[in-house]
């Protein structure tokens, strides 16, 4: 989040599900379960955002979590609508995808979030769809890496590191070094506060994106 004079900016990170076609090791939300995001939570707490004092609120980066994304591509389409009804200023939609759902829903979505992106004008890094492509994944079969391929603002990312945030499966893993995750994560300098709002599909907020789903229900809850 940064700050001039009365303008304020922010990312979100909204979790659209806590469901899972995979049940890969490392994952740091841990045991998958069967709840969905309910739209009207980004919609309360985007109206609440914009009633700060003083302030002239708007969003920079949104960040759409899970679970698996795609398993819930028509509520990231209301999402993405409620956003704009807030927001009128250049931002960036980011979607991080085990890349194995590929239906007719997908595919429409796809195209329509890749416009999203170009209509943004955004030069953010975050402005696209990431396969997790890594060694806790299965290869993606050639369909599916033919399907990603076509668009050139899907990335792959591989997150082949030494080390595993120290979160729901990852703890079981022992070969690779732990990193700690805090409850809270707010970076302050000169110049600005950087915060992300991690929405969940309880509906609660929380400043860090990185928690399993047991630790966000035994933290305390800061909103």
């Amino acid at each position: 989040m940064e700050i001039y004079d009365n303008f304020l900016t922010c990312d979100i990170v909204i979790e659209t599900t806590r469901r899972c076609n995979l049940s890969c090791e490392h994952c740091l939300r841990g045991e998958k379960e069967n709840i969905d995001f309910n739209t009207k939570f980004l919609d309360i707490f985007l109206s609440k955002l914009k009633k700060i004092k003083g302030y002239e609120f708007q969003l920079s980066n949104v960040v759409f979590s899970g679970g698996e994304p795609f398993l819930v591509p028509n509520i990231i389409r209301e999402l993405i609508e409620i956003i704009k009804k807030y927001n009128d200023n250049e931002l960036s939609y980011y979607i991080a995808t085990n890349g194995t759902i590929i239906n007719e829903d997908v595919k429409n979505f796809v195209i329509d979030y890749l416009m999203e992106c170009v209509n943004s004008y955004s030069d953010s890094e975050l402005r696209c769809i990431e396969i997790s492509n890594d060694i806790y994944h299965e290869p993606l079969t050639e369909e599916q890496e033919n399907f990603w391929k076509i668009f050139k603002m899907v990335g792959f990312r591989n997150s082949r590191t030494t080390s595993v945030l120290n979160e729901g499966r990852a703890r079981n893993i022992v070969d690779k070094e732990k990193v700690e995750v805090s409850d809270y994560e707010v970076c302050i300098s000169d110049y600005d506060i950087d915060i992300v709002f991690y929405l969940n599909c309880n509906g609660e907020i929380l400043l860090n994106c990185d928690l399993s789903y047991d630790r966000q229900r035994n933290i305390p809850y800061p909103f």
